[in-house]
C-alpha cells in the first residue's frame, strides 16, 4: 500500500471516530415543549415505588438531565420507558441512552417525562429510532 493512501485511510477513521464522539452528547429542546437527548447514564433513582418519580441520571456535556420513566401512582399512557429500563439488564452506569420526552426546567436540572405522549422513549444506543427518518430527532 502506498504512503499517501495509507495516510488517507488512517485521517479517514480518525474523522469518524471524532464524528462518533462528537454525537455522543446530544441535548435538543424545541418550542413545543419536547426534547432529545442522548448521553451517558451516571445512576437511577428508583424511590418510585413509595409514590415519588423513578430516574436515570444523564450525564451530557456538563448538563444533568432526568429521564423520569416512573412517576409514582400517576397514571401512565406510554409504558415503554418503564418497561424498557431494567436496572441492571437494559440499563446500567456509563452506558448510552437517548431519549425523547416533555421537557420541563427546575432551576438548572432538565427533566423528560414519557408519560404524555406513546410518540415518547427511552432506548439504548444501538435501537432503532421509532418514526423512522421523518421524525425531528432523526438525525441525532
Amino acid at each position: 500500500m502506498k504512503p499517501k493512501i495509507a495516510i488517507l485511510i488512517i485521517v479517514a477513521l480518525f474523522l469518524n471516530s471524532v464524528a462518533a464522539l462528537a454525537n455522543t452528547n446530544v441535548f435538543k429542546i424545541w418550542d413545543d415543549g419536547t426534547a432529545f437527548v442522548k448521553g451517558e447514564v451516571e445512576g437511577n433513582i428508583s424511590r418510585c415505588e413509595r409514590d415519588a418519580e423513578c430516574s436515570l441520571i444523564l450525564k451530557v456535556n456538563e448538563q444533568k438531565v432526568l429521564l423520569v420513566y416512573n412517576q409514582g401512582e400517576s397514571v401512565c399512557k406510554n409504558q415503554q420507558a418503564a418497561m424498557w429500563v431494567k436496572w441492571g439488564k437494559n440499563v446500567k452506569n456509563g452506558m448510552i441512552v437517548k431519549a425523547y420526552g416533555l421537557c420541563k426546567r427546575n432551576l438548572d436540572i432538565y427533566s423528560l417525562y414519557f408519560c404524555d405522549s406513546k410518540d415518547y422513549f427511552i432506548l439504548g444506543p444501538n435501537d432503532t429510532l421509532p418514526g423512522g427518518e421523518s421524525v425531528k430527532y432523526a438525525h441525532f
